[in-house]
């Protein structure tokens, strides 16, 4: 496990360089590298470094199972607040429960949910920059959200050029966007610094979006059971009168 490599500045005595991988779940995650400058003790500084990179394997496990515990807590309060729904005014508190645990494990300037009609072809959109949650509506659906609804994959526009080739409309301080689809829309953030979301914020984000799937079928589940009642309703008129 120990791979020694020669240092590549030759005009001074570095020694080598020694190298020993992180493992976590049965997978390298990550490589410990340092230098060797004393040959006589190279064995012992080798095991050395060996237990270092166990105990740093051991503190990134540890630290990954704390974010996942984090990230599930988030999603099951996320979730409660879906249990409470009862007709789409509800969706402003949804949102607004999204957020607050969304901001709390990535870092962003605006969080948003967008609600897509495909018949219509506008979208309704639930925004916040860390205070109230606000809603509009608007006519027409730009580039970035259409090429989400046709591929069906999240859309990260890295930087400032991206985010203005998309059309986005964003202010000026918006550099970086992301939207993740769910059933019926997408969830997005946003930050001001380009390039500011990493794989683990985005895959974090898409997490959150599957969720938000949970609430808008349960809106579809709302609505068919209202068609049943007033089914329902208008068969006992039709009997009563039948009488």
């Amino acid at each position: 496990s120990l791979l020694d490599r020669a240092a590549l500045d030759h005009s001074e005595p570095l020694g080598r360089m020694a190298s020993v991988p992180l493992w976590s779940r049965g997978k390298v995650i990550g490589v410990l590298t340092t230098q060797i400058s004393h040959k006589v003790r190279d064995l012992f500084d080798l095991g050395l470094l060996e237990q270092l990179a166990a105990q740093a394997s051991l503190a990134i496990e540890r630290a990954q199972h704390d974010r996942e515990l984090s990230l599930n807590l988030a999603l099951q309060q996320v979730r409660n607040q879906i249990l409470q729904m009862e007709g789409p005014q509800d969706w402003q508190r949804v949102a607004g429960r999204c957020f607050r645990e969304l901001r709390a494990l990535v870092s962003c300037f605006h969080c948003s949910i967008q609600l897509i009609d495909l018949v219509e072809g506008t979208h309704s959109c639930y925004f916040s920059d860390g205070e109230e949650v606000r809603y509009s509506t608007q006519y027409q659906m730009p580039p970035a959200l259409q090429q989400v609804v046709a591929s069906g994959e999240t859309c990260y526009r890295r930087t400032r050029a991206a985010v203005e080739q998309f059309q986005d409309d964003l202010g000026p301080e918006v550099n970086c966007v992301v939207d993740a689809p769910f059933l019926g829309g997408t969830v997005a953030v946003s930050n001001t610094l380009e390039h500011a979301f990493s794989t683990q914020d985005i895959a974090t984000l898409e997490r959150f979006a599957q969720v938000i799937s949970e609430a808008y079928r349960r809106l579809e589940d709302l609505k068919g059971l209202a068609r049943v009642q007033l089914l329902l309703q208008q068969a006992q008129k039709l009997e009563a009168v039948g009488q």
